[in-house]
């Protein structure tokens, strides 16, 4: 239970309801441990004759009533002692499950978005070292998971404890009154022998729960995989082994469920076991202790009273052991360190005029060297290609840019202010990107667009789009810019999706662009147009365009050659295709020259 404290300081929001909780656990508490006994050795006495009323029922009967009717009275009053108990008994049972439920809930609401807030502060690099997949189940599926151990605890996790010392109050009190303290003791020794068993399951259930989350994990993943590419499945032929992967991934699932159920059921029969035998004993050497039976039934019925909430109590570490291998889970997101974060004294970039400066730059993903000793100055308004092969550092350059990683050594300096100086937000709302793969987020096409500019207007938007050359296809969608993109932007083709986030450039209209092959999925006529397009675009903006086709670095006044990391050329295309073998052969390759031609 400790592991779920430190999330108790959530339970501020709904102090109030929590007190009615713990105030309803209480009125529980008293009227199963202590007011059911009392209504046992109370009712069947005096209804059967063995036994005259408590003196305090009679008065209680005198006083409505008076004494003409009193024994007839009497035993009506006595009668209703019964679902007056019960009555009470479940109604306070009832609203204290209600608010612990409703503290649970909220509790776990807060969790929830404080997790996914973590999420989206967190650096590229972890979701480099993180499948998708995996991710998400730690969102959803162990957060469901950790919701439904709460609501299944929230029960029993106040007014069983309470119920148990009330019972136990009760039993004590009443060995005594009947002056049967060797009953007493031997009632006692034999509630916490029950423990026993709880605690060895307890490990097990926990080692078994923690196997099954990281298993859910892995087939979450698996199946994120295969749902997201079908083209690829189906082009390979490989349904029957996405379908065997997935069938083995369940069966493991299934053995783990089972192992949990065969823990989870049988500490319920274990402890009616050891209860049983409990009760049997009491009874042996009650027989001859001259005990009445009035006041042995309240006895024993104490001693199953307490018997109940150690058998709620052990089904709900069991219960909480589920949610810690869950909490295991998300904790590896809620307390990831940020390997990226804002200065204490973060310096304002002010009006941005775009020039940027790599001074003796090195980075590496893992240890693995990708940029080593980059030093260039790109001055405001200059449109530069970054070229070579892949995995030569021409993405890593430009994401360094936006600082979504940190470099290892040296500095990067915008208008000669270091950018690890300036907050991550300022920097980023001064560049726009366009990606190679851009992504249409849930909503409409215009909400789409308008991420360039939170609040813009309806017509600087589609302005905006007209300059991507957008406005048209968005204008004949029955909707128009009110139309539902779909899933990551399914209802357009590619070429459209490209056109949309250079829309959204536009929009934005910041000092510094990236162009990650903003072209790349177009067709000839469209990447015509496109192109015009980028030259009113990237005009008095610092430019970054990483080139993977070379048409697209027409408009680039400066071109970096890379290659292993290093910038082996630097210069305009005329100088460095002379200078520079790599990108003579690059171009050649692509443009279909042939050497010495």
């Amino acid at each position: 239970m400790k592991r779920f404290l430190p999330y108790m300081r959530h339970l501020a929001a709904v102090k109030w309801q929590f007190l009615a909780a713990i105030l309803f656990g209480l009125i529980y508490a008293a009227a199963s441990g202590f007011g059911m006994p009392v209504m046992i050795g109370t009712v069947f006495p005096v209804v059967f004759g063995d036994e005259a009323a408590p003196m305090w029922l009679q008065n209680i009967v005198v006083s409505v009533v008076g004494e003409d009717k009193l024994e007839q009275s009497l035993l009506m009053g006595t009668c209703l002692l019964i679902p007056i108990v019960f009555t009470v008994r479940g109604l306070s049972g009832f609203l204290n499950a209600y608010w612990v439920s409703f503290c649970g809930m909220k509790i776990l609401e807060i969790l929830r978005v404080e997790m996914f807030r973590r999420v989206q502060s967190l650096p590229m690099a972890f979701f480099g070292k993180n499948k998708s997949g995996d991710l998400m189940s730690r969102i959803m599926g162990d957060t469901a998971m950790l919701q439904s151990v709460i609501t299944r605890s929230s029960n029993d996790l106040i007014k069983e404890p309470l119920t148990l010392i009330s019972a136990l109050s009760t039993l004590i009190y009443l060995s005594i009154a009947a002056k049967q303290n060797a009953i007493l003791l031997l009632c006692i020794i034999t509630v916490p022998a029950v423990i026993i068993p709880v605690r060895l399951i307890g490990k097990r259930m926990l080692k078994k729960a923690r196997q099954l989350q990281t298993e859910t994990g892995e087939l979450t993943s698996s199946l994120t995989e295969s749902l997201q590419s079908p083209m690829e499945i189906r082009a390979y032929n490989m349904q029957d082994r996405q379908v065997n992967r997935f069938e083995k991934d369940i069966n493991s699932i299934f053995k783990v469920n089972m192992k949990i159920v065969k823990y989870g059921k049988i500490l319920s029969p274990m402890i009616e076991a050891l209860s049983a035998f409990g009760i049997a004993i009491a009874l042996y050497f009650a027989v001859g202790s001259g005990i009445t039976f009035a006041a042995f039934s309240q006895i024993v019925g104490c001693l199953y009273i307490c018997y109940e909430p150690v058998k709620k109590l052990s089904a709900l570490v069991n219960t909480l052991h589920q949610g810690e291998a869950s909490l295991d889970r998300l904790e590896y997101i809620i307390n990831q360190p940020d390997s990226l974060p804002d200065p204490d004294h973060p310096i304002e970039l002010g009006k941005v005029e775009g020039r940027v400066t790599f001074k003796d730059v090195h980075f590496s993903y893992d240890d693995e060297p990708v940029l080593r000793g980059i030093n260039v100055d790109i001055q405001p308004g200059e449109v530069v290609a970054l070229v070579g092969p892949s995995g030569a550092g021409k993405s890593t350059f430009a994401n360094l840019v936006e600082r979504f990683y940190d470099i290892d050594s040296g500095a990067i300096e915008l208008d000669g202010k270091d950018l690890r100086c300036v907050t991550k937000a300022e920097l980023r709302e001064n560049i726009a990107l366009v990606p190679q793969s851009p992504v249409l987020f849930h909503g409409t096409v215009g909400e789409n667009i308008e991420l360039g500019k939170p609040g813009a207007l309806q017509s600087d938007i589609e302005q905006a789009a007209q300059r991507a050359q957008a406005h048209d296809f968005i204008s004949r969608e029955p909707a128009g810019y009110q139309s539902e993109v779909g899933e990551k932007g399914s209802l357009f083709s590619g070429g459209q999706k490209q056109r949309i986030a250079i829309a959204r450039a536009f929009l934005k209209d910041s000092p510094l662009l990236i162009l990650d092959e903003a072209t790349s999925a177009l067709d000839s006529e469209s990447e015509a147009q496109i192109q015009n397009a980028l030259d009113q675009l990237v005009k008095g903006r610092t430019t970054f365009i990483i080139a993977h086709r070379f048409s697209s670095i027409k408009i680039a006044s400066r071109i970096l050659v890379f290659d292993q990391g290093e910038i082996i050329a630097d210069g305009p295309h005329e100088e460095i295709y002379q200078s520079c073998g790599l990108y003579r052969e690059l171009y050649k390759r692509q443009s279909g020259e042939r050497e010495g031609a």
